[in-house]
């Protein structure tokens, strides 16, 4: 059985917090989050955002979707801050948190969670473009997604949370903008940091590459021993997980709802042709709902 026919859709009910958020990584995707949410899990940080654990892969809970798009138009369209409440409910026990909430909604976590350390993931820039066109400019551009989301509720609103991640946190253009929002965002963590909305002593900013030293220091552990600091989600298997995925989901929806259409055309002119191809119209209408209310 193929990976993507094998991952069932995770239903998802908002849960209520009973762990502290003890960490907030502020870097925008692309910036080696993946691979510091994996470092954390070493130190025993078991519940990270995004959850990768079998389960709990919130890319596969229509809810789950449903409910960040509610809270990006919340924000972004009504106006409204983000209350500890909501992300309490979109989070659950995670206690470290990256990725979507840290961009877009950096102002409300730092409210939320006073006392979490922060931590400014940041890379070269034009290495950081280059990945983040190759993923998550691709994914949000495929046309697939777009026909599957016109048959199927998930994709629907999955499009629609890519849509409002790239129009909202990057002006809708990645290739365009991309380098600003990163120099901006960047910008912003700093003069925060320096205006004492982040507690100096519970921030670090981190660049790829730079391994354990630095993280161990500031969270006051021991370095492993024997340990390489963890490389996970790299380009190519980022591209991988996509091609393995959800591409082949979209056309597994958009082949089942092409098929949807097009048996009962079949069905209605394999009748026509028997009926001597005479009276189609009235065929058409016995067969459209509103006239089977009558």
């Amino acid at each position: 059985m193929s990976s993507y026919q094998s991952e069932k859709l995770i239903p998802w009910t908002p849960q209520p917090r009973t762990v502290p958020c003890k960490v907030l990584i502020v870097g925008l995707w692309r910036t080696g989050t993946s691979s510091l949410l994996a470092a954390f899990r070493d130190f025993g940080y078991y519940n990270t955002y995004p959850r990768r654990s079998p389960g709990a892969n919130t890319w596969n809970s229509l809810e789950y979707n449903t409910a960040w798009n509610k809270a990006i138009d919340d924000k972004f369209i009504h106006g409204k801050t983000i209350a500890r409440e909501t992300l309490d409910e979109l989070m659950g026990d995670c206690m470290v948190i990256s990725g979507v909430p840290c961009f877009l909604f950096l102002d409300d976590l730092l409210a939320a969670y006073p006392d979490a350390k922060v931590i400014l993931t940041t890379r070269d820039l034009d290495a950081w473009h280059n990945s983040i066109q190759k993923s998550f400019h691709y994914i949000s551009t495929r046309p697939i997604f777009r026909v599957a989301s016109l048959f199927n509720t998930f994709f629907k609103e999955k499009q629609g949370y890519l849509d409002r991640v790239k129009y909202w946190g990057y002006f809708g253009n990645i290739p365009a903008f991309g380098k600003v929002v990163h120099k901006n965002h960047v910008e912003k963590v700093r003069l925060l940091a320096q205006a004492g909305k982040i507690n100096e002593e519970n921030f670090l900013e981190l660049k790829v590459g730079h391994g354990w030293e630095p993280l161990c220091e500031f969270l006051g552990v021991d370095v492993p021993k024997g340990k390489d600091y963890p490389r996970v989600n790299d380009l190519g298997s980022v591209q991988k997980m996509f091609a393995t995925t959800l591409i082949p989901r979209a056309w597994w929806v958009v082949m089942r709802g092409i098929a949807g259409y097009t048996v009962p055309v079949a069905v209605l002119g394999a009748i026509w042709w028997l009926k001597g191809g005479r009276d189609f119209p009235s065929l058409l209408m016995k067969l459209n709902p509103r006239q089977l209310k009558k």
